[in-house]
């Protein structure tokens, strides 16, 4: 079943990523969802990086096509297949495309909300907001 050809039920929003062009402005910045919960941007890079700025809320990064890296302080973070960047808000971070051709990153912008308390076990899951991180998740 094509989600883009049916009605979702609530709460189900599927999103999908736009085939960068090769040619184009340096950086490309595109809103794919605004949602209560979350707003997700593309931004495209095209050799340009984008220099050290902070978010007002929480974000989460991943390179969706591509790689590039995350520079906060002086610690660097490979973003590409199987990476994510959680960034709290107000950290103030750059990031930089390795390599030719365009990167493709997703930026979620986290919306404060509160959520209610979900016991991980009934997920399946290793972390779950609130709870201690899984051993693939580090923290300071």
């Amino acid at each position: 079943m094509n989600p883009f050809d049916t009605t979702l039920p609530a709460g189900l929003h599927v999103v999908r990523v736009r085939a960068p062009e090769a040619a184009g402005p340096p950086q490309d910045v595109v809103v794919l969802a605004d949602l209560d919960s979350v707003r997700i941007l593309q931004v495209t890079l095209r050799g340009a990086g984008l220099a050290r700025h902070a978010a007002s809320t929480p974000v989460t990064l991943e390179a969706v096509r591509g790689r590039a890296h995350v520079v906060v302080d002086d610690i660097e973070v490979q973003l590409g297949e199987g990476t994510l960047v959680v960034l709290d808000a107000g950290t103030p971070h750059a990031v930089h495309p390795d390599g030719a051709g365009p990167v493709v990153l997703l930026v979620h912008q986290h919306k404060l909300a509160t959520h209610a308390h979900v016991d991980p076990s009934r997920l399946g899951a290793s972390h779950v907001p609130g709870h201690e991180p899984g051993p693939d998740v580090m923290t300071p």
